[in-house]
């Protein structure tokens, strides 16, 4: 044996797992600054490349095994390279944490997420990374010498790995003594039955005869109507041929996840606060049926993820429509095409005789963006988010013709808010971002926008106009409806959010985050808001200060007023220990 041939087969265990590394550092390129990123997933990539090296040495004895180990293979690192796109973490690593597993999805979600999140050209990087290193082991002329070399690999690249460990950031040094350790996830969404916290203290003959409450899923406040030349929510105001719209410019979100968000604006509990609190407070249509009024849910999104299923059980809706009853196929990863859905609400609208209260989550500007539908697509736009935001404008249309047609138009509440915002993907070659891990871009400030019934009082809209640049959260929207609808808590609960036909404190501060009692994730990511001021944190830039809007601003150490009140919660400094000091 020379030098040579040991080189030989040095460089070709290097190779091997050169092959998989390469695949992986691609997908993860925009994060590569973090080399610890490599480090951490060392495991799996030597795990590919050890069964790539097996599949070569079996290849002439059992080929019928080694296709089939190339194949998983190949399957696996799909998967795995996807989830690595989204989450920069392994499927291995994050599973535990989707709100949709592999056992409990149907084949119509499995096939959602599948045509929405895997890129061809991770399916293209998977295939060669094993292709190469299944050709690289069959070029070994010592196989011995080339797995000795391989299992060598990764106890390099650990200690590599650990060094860098060893020079910990000087700010998580300052707040080790500072950030407890609490367990925050205690479980998922659930039923629960809120009927006796909350209780009716008022007349029901000057209530609006209809209420009509549009969860646009992702709409941010800067999202754009699908010709580019306004604002969505400056298009909706113009499109709705009535008054009395104030449109919430300084609007924040509890979260940047859909499992956070749609209960915290369906109950007012802040993402910061306890899972027994959010299956303690009534949701706003349970206030609605007490106060007299036909509800109904109409969604193009399935309910069975994130166990939102269950957890609908308990708002009491007089009718339950979803994706699963149109019998139509998936758009995206959860949702059929939002025309369904916009007629099913229309047609509730047309039909009812009494007091109506509707609520409508559609799903177009949920990523990769609705492209084409039965629906009209407003306007030339043909960027995805363009034709996904034209969809909603027919759909907002068609509501509010049914609105005015059935001659409900005037003694109308119309509430139209993003469970949060979203990146603008106006390509669909762009490398996507997590949203999960940020709350800048545009992820923070939500679509909200209020019309005021004609029954509503002076005082009232008075009320609502003034807050129109003052800073609004999520949690507004429950004690809102509850003061309007004479809706009283008790069993000593609370609302953390304000009611926004009331002058809106000008000191309040709204925490939004990415892991609760009720969301678990790997990663965090959070913000702590006032004013025009929000302090957002995640694993890349730490904490920084900055106005809403801003590109630049200023690190926020643990001195900051702001970070001092994300001390304040368990949850947010459980979000804060995440960020400074996880692994």
């Amino acid at each position: 044996m020379t030098g040579r041939d040991i080189l030989r087969d040095a460089l070709l265990a290097g190779g091997i797992i050169l092959c998989i590394s390469a695949a992986w550092l691609l997908v993860v390129a925009n994060e590569f600054s973090d080399v610890a990123i490599f480090g951490k997933h060392y495991p799996y990539i030597f795990l590919y490349g050890w069964l790539a090296f097996l599949s070569a040495v079996i290849w002439e004895t059992r080929k019928l095994l080694a296709r089939a180990l190339l194949v998983g293979l190949f399957v696996a690192l799909v998967i795995d390279l996807t989830s690595l796109r989204y989450f920069r973490q392994p499927y291995v690593e994050i599973h535990r944490y989707l709100p949709v597993s592999a056992n409990d999805a149907t084949p119509e979600i499995l096939l959602g997420y599948a045509t929405s999140y895997i890129a061809f050209g991770v399916v293209l990087l998977a295939a060669a990374a094993i292709g190469a290193g299944f050709f690289l082991s069959r070029m070994s002329e010592n196989r011995a010498r080339t797995f000795i070399v391989l299992a060598i690999l990764p106890c390099l690249v650990f200690l590599g790995s650990a060094m860098l460990s060893l020079f910990p950031d000087a700010e998580a040094e300052r707040l080790a003594g500072m950030l407890d350790e609490p367990e925050v996830y205690a479980g998922p969404l659930r039923y629960s039955d809120r009927s006796a916290n909350f209780t009716t203290d008022a007349p029901d003959d000057d209530l609006p005869q209809t209420i009509l409450v549009v969860l646009l899923e992702s709409a941010s406040a800067d999202t754009r109507e699908s010709g580019g030349s306004k604002l969505l929510s400056e298009w909706l105001i113009e499109r709705s041929g009535t008054n009395g719209w104030v449109n919430f410019a300084n609007a924040i979100t509890t979260s940047n996840a859909t499992d956070i968000a749609i209960p915290s604006l369906l109950t007012g509990t802040g993402a910061h606060e306890s899972m027994d609190k959010l299956h303690s407070l009534p949701f706003i249509s349970e206030m609605a049926v007490a106060r007299g009024y036909e509800t109904h849910l109409v969604t193009s999104s399935t309910l069975d993820w994130g166990g939102f299923r269950e957890f609908f059980e308990a708002a009491r809706y007089d009718e339950t429509v979803t994706g699963d009853d149109f019998n139509r196929p998936y758009v995206n990863d959860v949702a059929v095409d939002d025309a369904v859905a916009y007629a099913a609400a229309a047609e509730r609208i047309e039909q009812a005789d009494g007091k109506l209260f509707v609520t409508l989550y559609p799903q177009a500007l949920h990523w990769p963006f609705q492209t084409e539908s039965e629906l009209p697509v407003t306007g030339q736009a043909s960027d995805r988010i363009g034709r996904a935001a034209g969809i909603t404008q027919s759909g907002m249309t068609q509501l509010f013709a049914a609105l005015r047609d059935s001659g409900r138009l005037e003694d109308t509440l119309i509430v139209i808010v993003g469970d949060h915002g979203e990146f603008d993907y106006s390509s669909a070659l762009r490398m996507p971002k997590m949203r999960l891990d940020t709350f800048d871009e545009g992820i923070l400030s939500p679509i909200f926008m209020v019309r005021a019934p004609g029954s509503m009082d002076r005082l009232q809209k008075d009320g609502l106009r003034s807050n129109s640049d003052r800073l609004v959260a999520s949690t507004d929207l429950a004690p809102t409806l509850a003061e309007l609808l004479g809706i009283r808590l008790e069993r000593g609960l609370t609302y953390d959010g304000h009611s926004l036909l009331r002058p809106m404190p000008a000191d309040r501060i709204v925490y939004s985050t990415s892991v609760n009692e009720w969301r678990g994730w790997p990663t965090a990511a959070l913000a702590v808001s006032q004013g025009d001021k929000s302090m957002v944190c995640n694993a890349k830039l730490k904490c920084m200060v900055k106005a809403r809007g801003a590109v630049d601003g200023t690190q926020a150490g643990s001195g900051h007023p702001l970070f001092a009140a994300a001390l304040d919660h368990a949850v947010m400094r459980y979000g804060l220990r995440r960020i400074y000091l996880s692994d």
